[in-house]
């Protein structure tokens, strides 16, 4: 049989009563005014959960609120005051405590001033911000702008045109539906936005960004940042700061700028600028283009023991000293300035051009299929590495002849050939050289240090 408890309203409206369900909440039966709860009564026998009243009010046209839940023992009710707003276009300012706000219609303005507050926008074009404290702030339906204070907040925009804006502290934010615009703050922030063609902006901190399939902009700014961009052709710049950033698998244009970077491409045709500071880039699946600029950077064709079909990339070392490698596909590998390495695939058929300085043209294997070529070879400043096609040789005790034979096709190509264990048979084309080698032996190219037989720089393929 159902209980009954006392409510009293504005003192002169009377009272109304409540029934207390089978799970344990309570419904009012008589609602005819608005008013603000004063007291309720208990038996001492009587239970219930108190939180589920501010669950199940219901709208009106004026602005509802219930404020100061207590119990005689035991804990006071998280939320200190409930507001649920009218459908008019309401403006709205908190009272510094622990607050529940609801915007319902219209569109409205809510500051919730310190404490602990859960805001909802509700529908209508709504403006609602926070300032102190951890807030969970909710935008909802409508275009609206979501502001976090300076504690650590949930901001989330909802559906809709949005701003959702962190402000201090390390926040989560998320845009929701629509075409939204992203800002983290000054913490360490995670945004999140799977839906719409957005803009995200980490700003300061260390942030974790993480986009959708839409035309997604990227800015990770200040800090250490993590961006995993999504499927669609999005453009994404680290900024400054040591930044790690997972292109998705639309047609992608990713800038490191500065810092120590790790760029990753997708699996479409991906444009990656390592920029300034020591950066790796990885290609992946596409026909990549690839470029170091400053520093001593590491590019990839291919991501090392990946299983990305073979494509066509090209990589650009910059200034440095820098390592490219090729992948499985026709790369054209150019070291541009500094004092480089650049090492053609097996399985690819990588043209390699050394640039200004000192540079190192080398081998994983031997070739599967056509020879390589290197464009600018100087016999002054530039080094042939072959020692991982070699299998037997010791320089100590081996006719180098035996292993390297020079095959003069016309005064502007050489291409060099080898006999992996030094039979002197089973000649392979390696590399096909465009200098003119005229006067130029095995033995004294090896003997000048152009030619490099025994020094193996891998253990593995790369």
């Amino acid at each position: 049989m159902p209980t009954y408890s006392q409510f009293g309203f504005n003192s002169g409206l009377g009272d109304y009563f409540v029934r207390q369900n089978e799970d344990g909440t309570y419904t009012q039966l008589f609602w005819t005014a608005d008013g603000i709860i004063t007291t309720r009564e208990f038996d001492t026998e009587d239970t219930g959960d108190l939180s589920k009243i501010q669950r199940t009010l219901q709208y009106n046209t004026q602005n509802d609120s219930i404020m100061d839940y207590a119990f005689a023992t035991g804990q006071d009710y998280a939320h200190e005051a409930v507001y649920i707003l009218s459908s008019a276009d309401n403006v709205w300012t908190t009272d510094g405590r622990n607050d529940y706000i609801d915007g319902y219609l219209g569109n409205d303005i809510i500051y919730a001033v310190d404490g602990q507050n859960e805001v909802y926008g509700g529908e209508g074009n709504d403006n609602v911000s926070a300032s102190e404290g951890n807030d969970m702030l909710f935008g909802n339906d409508g275009n609206d702008d979501v502001f976090g204070g300076s504690g650590n907040d949930y901001v989330f925009g909802g559906d809709g045109t949005d701003r959702v804006d962190g402000d201090p502290g390390d926040d989560i934010l998320s845009g929701g539906l629509g075409d939204d615009l992203l800002v983290g703050g000054g913490g360490h922030d995670i945004l999140f936005d799977l839906f719409g063609d957005n803009i995200m902006w980490g700003n300061g901190g260390d942030d974790y960004i993480i986009s959708g399939d839409g035309l997604d902009y990227i800015y990770g700014n200040e800090g250490d940042d993590i961006i995993r961009s999504g499927g669609g052709a999005d453009y994404v710049h680290g900024g400054t700061g040591n930044d790690m950033i997972f292109a998705g698998d639309g047609f992608d244009v990713v800038f490191g700028a500065d810092g120590n970077d790790v760029l990753y491409g997708g699996g479409q045709n991906d444009y990656m600028d390592g920029g300034e500071g020591n950066d790796i880039l990885y290609g992946q699946g596409g026909s990549d283009e690839l470029k170091g600029r400053g520093g001593n950077d590491m590019l990839f064709a291919d991501d090392p023991g990946g299983s990305a079909l073979p494509s066509n990339d090209k990589l650009k070392g910059g200034d440095g000293d820098d390592q490219l490698y090729g992948g499985d596909g026709r790369d054209v590998l150019n070291g541009e300035n500094g004092d480089d390495l650049l090492v053609a695939r097996s399985y690819g058929q990588s043209v390699m051009i050394g640039g200004a300085d000192h540079d190192t043209f080398a081998f994983d294997g031997i070739p599967e299929g056509k020879a390589h070529r290197i464009e600018d070879f100087s016999f002054s400043d530039d080094t042939i590495n072959i020692s991982d096609l070699l299998s037997g040789y010791d320089a100590a005790t081996s006719d180098i002849n035996e292993f390297v034979k020079f095959y003069f096709r016309d005064e502007f190509r050489t291409d060099i050939k080898i006999s992996e264990e030094g039979t002197g048979d089973g000649w392979i084309p390696v590399v096909s050289v465009l200098t003119n080698f005229t006067g130029v032996t095995v033995d004294s190219l090896l003997a000048s240090g152009g030619l490099v037989a025994d020094q193996k720089l891998f253990d593995h393929d790369v």
